[in-house]
C-alpha cells in the first residue's frame, strides 16, 4: 500500500486561501447590503404629522399653563426658584443648615453633661482632699503616740 501524503502542495495553500479571501469579502458586502441605511427621503416620508387639529390642542395647552404661571407669579410674594438646579442647591443648604442645628444642640447637651461631671469631681476633690488632711491628723497623732 501506497502511503497518501497528508500535506497540501503550495499551489493548494494559494487556492485554499483565495477561495477563503473571496467568500470573507462576500460575507463583508452581504452584511453591509443588510444593514445599510435607509436614504434620507425614505425616513422623511416615513415620519408622521400631527394633525392640525391637535397643533391647536397643543397650542391651546400651552398658552393655558402661561396665563396660569403669570397669575401665580403675580399672587405670589417670594420670589419663584426657576431653575431645578436651585431648587436642588437650596435643599442641600437647608439639609446643611438643619445638620449644624443638630450638631450645636448635641455640642451643647454634651457640655451641659461635662459641667455636671466637673461639678460631681469638684466634690469628690473636696471629699478626697478632707480626706487626706484626717489621714494626715490621724498619721500626726499616731506618730505622737508612738514616739511618747
Amino acid at each position: 500500500m501506497a502511503r497518501k501524503n497528508i500535506w497540501l502542495t503550495k499551489k493548494q495553500l494559494k487556492q485554499r486561501v483565495i477561495i477563503a479571501a473571496v467568500v470573507i469579502i462576500i460575507l463583508i458586502l452581504l452584511g453591509l447590503w443588510i444593514f445599510r441605511t435607509q436614504p434620507v427621503e425614505e425616513t422623511i416620508e416615513n415620519i408622521t404629522e400631527p394633525d392640525f387639529e391637535q397643533a391647536e390642542q397643543i397650542e391651546q395647552v400651552e398658552t393655558d399653563m402661561q396665563d396660569e404661571e403669570e397669575m401665580q407669579a403675580e399672587t405670589e410674594e417670594e420670589p419663584e426658584v426657576i431653575s431645578n438646579s436651585c431648587k436642588i442647591a437650596l435643599k442641600h443648604a437647608e439639609d446643611e443648615v438643619l445638620d449644624a442645628y443638630n450638631i450645636k444642640r448635641k455640642a451643647e447637651s454634651r457640655l451641659a453633661d461635662l459641667e455636671e461631671q466637673t461639678a460631681e469631681v469638684k466634690k469628690e476633690v473636696a471629699e478626697a482632699e478632707d480626706l487626706l488632711s484626717d489621714s494626715e491628723e490621724a498619721l500626726e497623732k499616731l506618730r505622737e503616740s508612738c514616739t511618747e
